[in-house]
């Protein structure tokens, strides 16, 4: 009776182990190496996604700096398998004693999942997208120091993330279960889009400083005529692209130089021999007469090439001096009213005679009134033809200023001044005594 009662027990005690281990572990057994001995399915899933819920995803940033994304804060959870049930349902119960003492490993890869709501919310509340300290990129740009040179801000990097793509990454990374990811890397950061070695911004500050460094000095005798970039910054055009210049004020710019210097044939203040100034009246061929096509090219010239230094406007017609109407020390004055000359050289009376002008009373035979070149000299010459001018008169010395009219000696007028051109005067001619001329 005892052994029959002594097998019983024994039997009832196996089957109650066998009947124990059809929903526990043997003992030894670990999964994942975490020793799950004597534990159901359940509490070994308990025990081992309270590890895998450890999962985080860190973010290294610029400057250092490093953010983490943790299991909660991506809605982390996970999807029952079975897995852990099918290592379980794997071991022979009945078979338990046979275990004892001896180990075995599973291994079991938990599904995951998370919920893109609170991932996209948690990603929204990273100092690297909403916090405080982000800088936007900026472009290199062109800026003018007080001397009015141009030059290059750098570009600002900044900090400033591109959403779109920040998110996407963060995502990918989750979903492979990465550990970290570096933002640099992986181009996440929005960049500048001119750089201060762009070429077209190089470019637009070289032409900058090409045209507001043109500083040109244009010499009318005493006046200066000065060009530089103050002249010219309002016509300098920026479409972002080119710098360029509009030289069209140059035209203008010129007439107005030819409006204030031209005396060529224009009415112009003398000093007269007794130191009266008056106003030579307009007229002749004498004076300066500014060339303003060739004139406006040179200065176009000038602005677009950056020049600087000084030059010499371009004449159509060039005086000697700009003292005295032009006349400096080496010239002849006749008055008609005095009926008289002064040759000056060198600012010296050299010849003071009385002379004859042209028959007052007749329009014809008027001198002409006004400042003249001297056209030449000649000797032993004949003036007029009988079947033209009516007259045909031999002269020692003549010297022609306009026209048919010049000064010459004349042996036919017995006595020269006074009032003789009223009534006897010459054919426009200014006549001199023979020992004058």
């Amino acid at each position: 009776m005892l052994l029959i009662l002594l097998a019983g027990i024994g039997t009832g005690a196996y089957l109650y182990m066998a009947n124990y281990y059809g929903s526990h572990f043997f003992s030894g057994t670990t999964i994942n190496g975490k020793d799950v001995s004597g534990k159901t399915a359940a509490e070994v899933k308990r025990d081992l996604l309270g590890i895998t819920d450890t999962y985080k995803l860190t973010i290294y940033e610029r400057d250092g700096v490093t953010e983490e994304l943790n299991a909660a804060a991506l809605g982390r959870s996970y999807v029952d398998n079975n897995l852990v049930e099918q290592a379980l349902a794997s071991q022979d119960n009945m078979r338990w004693i046979f275990h004892l003492g001896k180990t075995e490993d599973y291994t079991v890869e938990f599904e995951s999942t998370y919920d893109v709501k609170t991932a996209q919310q948690s990603i929204e509340k990273l100092h690297c997208v909403s916090g405080a300290g982000i800088i936007a990129p900026q472009d290199a740009v062109l800026e003018k120091d007080a001397n009015g040179r141009y030059y290059i801000i750098p570009e600002v990097t900044g900090n400033k993330v591109n959403e779109t793509k920040l998110r996407e990454l963060l995502i990918a990374a989750v979903e492979e279960q990465l550990e970290s990811v570096d933002l640099e890397q992986e181009d996440v950061y929005e960049k500048p889009q001119i750089l201060s070695d762009n070429k077209d911004l190089n470019d637009r500050m070289n032409s900058y400083n090409k045209y507001l460094s043109v500083d040109v000095v244009y010499n009318f005798g005493p006046n200066k005529e000065v060009i530089n970039g103050n002249t010219i910054a309002n016509y300098i055009e920026d479409d972002g692209q080119d710098v360029t210049i509009s030289t069209d004020f140059v035209d203008e710019l010129v007439h107005e130089w030819g409006i204030k210097y031209d005396t060529f044939g224009l009415t112009r203040e003398f000093t007269t021999h007794d130191g009266v100034t008056i106003q030579i009246p307009k007229g002749g061929d004498y004076g300066w007469c500014l060339n303003k096509t060739k004139t406006a090219e040179d200065v176009k010239e000038a602005i677009l090439s950056g020049a600087t230094g000084e030059r010499e406007p371009i004449w159509l017609y060039s005086a000697l001096s700009w003292e005295n109407g032009d006349l400096g020390g080496t010239y002849v004055e006749v008055s008609i009213p005095e009926q008289h000359l002064w040759c000056f050289k060198d600012g010296q009376l050299w010849v003071e005679t009385p002379v004859i002008t042209g028959f007052y009373y007749d329009e014809n035979r008027r001198t002409h009134t006004g400042c003249f070149a001297l056209n030449g000299k000649k000797r032993d010459t004949y003036l007029g033809e009988y079947n033209v001018q009516g007259y045909h008169a031999h002269v020692d010395f003549w010297m022609p200023f306009y026209d048919d009219q010049g000064l010459h000696d004349a042996y036919w007028y017995d006595e020269f001044g006074g009032t003789v051109y009223l009534s006897g005067g010459s054919h426009g001619c200014v006549s001199l005594p023979h020992e004058a001329m």
